[in-house]
């Protein structure tokens, strides 16, 4: 179901400026925001794990009952008092929260928003697209083979070749610029695939 825009007088002249970067992981804000859940006559805080345009995940302690309608009243990093309300798709129990007790991760699928909250993730989608283009790694000792997908790929991004096992960890783990696709052969005359692929785990490079 398509999300709609709610928007209220209180919405108009909004400070919808895009959350801090702590708050950011790709297109979502993620956890350290504030949430308030409107269950009933009561609100119960909880923990904003991440927001999305249409869907909206939170720790709450308490399990929200799956298909059942809940209003959220979200914080920081958005503007004060922004409200977005929908149906609950999961409800998982997750770790103890502090000083005991039990919390659950709920999963909402959104029907209705605040005009801040669309601004922002729409700001945040925005952002995403204008991002670097991705690192590309393609690796094949035989140089006619790796010249031949390099340029079937040219134009997709950075792109680095590497012509041996060795090259491609030291390319795929870079430590200021890792690689984000890595486009590898079988096999090499210093080392076989899975091998590695075991080596690329090691040196902290894993598939996105």
């Amino acid at each position: 179901m398509a999300v709609t825009k709610r928007v209220e007088a209180a919405d108009q002249g909004a400070d919808v400026s895009p959350p801090p970067e702590d708050y950011l992981i790709g297109d979502r804000i993620t956890v350290g925001g504030e949430a308030f859940v409107l269950t009933g006559r009561r609100e119960r805080a909880a923990v904003l794990e991440s927001a999305e345009f249409s869907t909206i995940a939170i720790r709450v302690a308490v399990n929200l009952d799956r298909g059942s309608w809940v209003d959220i009243r979200l914080g920081q990093p958005f503007p004060k008092d922004t409200h977005v309300a929908g149906s609950v798709r999961s409800s998982e129990s997750t770790q103890s929260a502090k000083g005991g007790g039990a919390e659950f991760l709920a999963t909402l699928d959104l029907h209705t928003v605040d005009e801040a909250y669309f601004q922002i993730v729409s700001q945040l989608v925005a952002r995403e697209i204008d991002v670097r283009p991705p690192r590309v790694v393609v690796a094949d000792a035989d140089p006619l083979s790796r010249g031949a997908v390099v340029a079937a790929i040219r134009g997709l991004g950075d792109i680095r070749e590497a012509g041996s096992a060795r090259e491609t960890v030291m390319h795929a783990c870079d430590a200021k610029t890792p690689a984000d696709i890595l486009l590898a052969a079988a096999h090499f005359p210093d080392k076989d695939g899975i091998a590695l692929t075991r080596q690329l785990a090691e040196g902290g490079w894993h598939v996105p």
